[in-house]
């Protein structure tokens, strides 16, 4: 009986382990997908990946009337960047790229309903 026990709790211990790596994994993925779509002047998926608030503040940027717009044209010919390191606190993430100039680029993100959306992007 004793041995039954033992497996799942095991099991248990496993998959909670994993969580925090599923939730790295999401936190790069949307930093890199981020900041692709931004670079290639994609606004609509960069602005899909922004909490309301960042998409917010980012409408009017580049005197564009919208997110959309102002992401799609200002993010074009940055140079391109891979992917540093990311630390995941809880429902918060802080995510570093390398740019090829050698300035790194720092991302805020934050679960919203489950997912990983950028809250503050420099």
């Amino acid at each position: 009986m004793r041995r039954r026990c033992a497996i799942p709790a095991a099991v248990v211990l496993v998959l909670a382990g994993c969580g925090g790596g599923s939730d790295a994994a999401a936190v790069r993925k949307v930093a890199v997908s981020f900041y692709t779509a931004f670079t290639a002047g994609d606004g609509g998926t960069a602005c899909s990946l922004l909490t309301q608030r960042e998409a917010r503040s980012a409408g009017g940027a580049g005197g564009t009337p919208s997110c959309v717009a102002g992401l799609g044209s200002i993010g074009r010919g940055l140079p391109p960047a891979t992917f540093a390191k990311s630390s995941v606190h809880g429902n918060t993430a802080t995510v570093t790229l390398a740019a090829q100039t050698g300035t790194p680029i720092e991302l805020a993100l934050v679960k919203v309903g489950g997912k990983w959306k950028v809250d503050r992007f420099m």
